[in-house]
């Protein structure tokens, strides 16, 4: 008998294998590992070992369980036994390649374990590291909660039909305007003159000691913050999916934090926007040609107005991200109306420890930024906590969906 260690390596949400080039197991896939030498210490053999069979260079981090690994022949006879100490450990560099025990050697997702490993207690490895790592990944900062606001008397105050009326007065007069305003702020590149010919001003009448110029500049800053961030965003969720988790959860929140920044910045147009008047709307009323052109083929057939295409497109998911509730990840897919010059996007919340949870698509209301702010998550909190998926949908004109 002799005492050995097998290895968990992870990289991003995948772990490495290995196939089998001697007994015991041959052929077979599993976790590299092997013998410990006298005076090695246990990670030190889980280092050397998953070098020597992969190349790849790791950290251990914690020990998992202990496993007997004891194969016997055609007569019952035990050919080998190994008492096995699990580790858990995280991929550092280098790309794996097979060594002279090993013939293969690939990184697989927890689907392709399923398909690949052949021995149970692999398997349960396995499960139990993810486990495991999951209850010890850097997880996404908490969003404020508006359960305890709307629990106080405030809330109950403010749920009252008179909110509502105020509520669409701000709009009208203070929200709408402020909103278009930051808009062509965007627009403009810092340039004084731009914005204002795209809200009718006259840039005569803001007189000498107006601080346009210094908000456009500021508006210019945040809004280059916030497009590298949501470059490198994009990179590391759906462009690198072997990407370190922290990593990935540090690019969420630089991304959050900088799209936080840039709205806010809207503020700086409430009172410039209500002094001037500026109106709500810009009117761009379609002719009633322009109108038929575009949906009279509905209207020929209102029954097929809204079928689904024939063939849908491809839907791509991140990486999925540790959370308090559970985890969360994105979905994108071309956009059936190149008007609007992006593609769908959709985040979504699913419950922890829930296999194939129900789920409710969640659509938001105007001058909503969820994905774009760090406002409470509202109704998604309590469906999470019954166990419910919730999928939120990014409406045309919102967060990066804005034409």
């Amino acid at each position: 008998m002799r005492v050995g260690v097998g290895v968990v390596v992870w990289r991003g949400d995948r772990v490495l294998l290995v196939r089998r080039g001697r007994p015991p197991r041959l052929g077979e896939w599993g976790l590299p590992g092997g013998g410990q030498e006298v005076g090695e210490t246990l990670f030190e053999a889980a280092v050397r070992e998953v070098r020597e069979e992969t190349g790849v260079t790791i950290e251990p981090l914690q020990i998992l369980t202990a496993v007997d690994g004891i194969t016997r022949d055609e007569e019952g006879r035990v050919r080998f036994h190994y008492t096995l100490i699990e580790v858990a450990a995280e991929w550092r560099a280098g790309e794996p390649r097979p060594s002279d025990d090993v013939t293969d050697v690939r990184w697989a997702g927890l689907e392709e374990v399923e398909e690949l490993v052949a021995w149970d207690e692999t398997r349960r490895i396995i499960e139990l590291a993810a486990r495991s790592r999951l209850s010890a990944a850097p997880r996404l900062k908490s969003r404020p909660s508006i359960g305890r606001l709307m629990r106080s008397p405030l809330g109950s105050l403010i749920a009252r039909p008179w909110f509502d009326d105020v509520t669409l007065r701000l709009l009208r007069d203070w929200v709408f305007p402020m909103w278009r305003s930051w808009a062509a702020a965007q627009e403009a590149g810092g340039d004084v003159e731009r914005f204002c010919r795209s809200l009718g001003i006259d840039p005569a009448e803001l007189g000498r000691a107006n601080r346009l110029a210094g908000t456009l500049a500021e508006v210019e800053r945040a809004k280059a913050r916030a497009v590298a961030a949501d470059r490198e965003w994009e990179r590391l969720l759906f462009g690198a999916p072997l990407a370190d988790a922290r990593d990935a959860i540090a690019a969420e929140e630089e991304r959050l934090d900088a799209a936080h920044a840039l709205t806010v910045t809207a503020l700086r147009f409430a009172v410039f926007a209500r002094a001037r008047r500026i109106p709500a709307c810009r009117w761009a009323i379609p002719s009633p040609a322009e109108v038929e052109a575009r949906h009279g083929a509905r209207l020929t057939d209102p029954g097929r107005a809204y079928l689904l295409p024939e063939s849908l497109p491809a839907v791509e998911e991140s990486r999925r991200l540790a959370s308090d509730s559970g985890q969360e990840y994105w979905l994108r897919f071309p956009s059936p109306y190149p008007d609007i010059g992006s593609p769908c996007w959709a985040r979504v919340f699913e419950p922890a420890g829930v296999a194939d949870p129900p789920t409710v698509i969640y659509l938001h209301g105007i001058c909503i930024e969820a994905d774009h702010i760090r406002s409470p998550l509202r109704e998604v909190e309590t469906l999470l906590r019954e166990g419910v998926r919730v999928v939120a949908p990014e409406a045309p004109w919102h967060g990066r969906r804005r034409m």
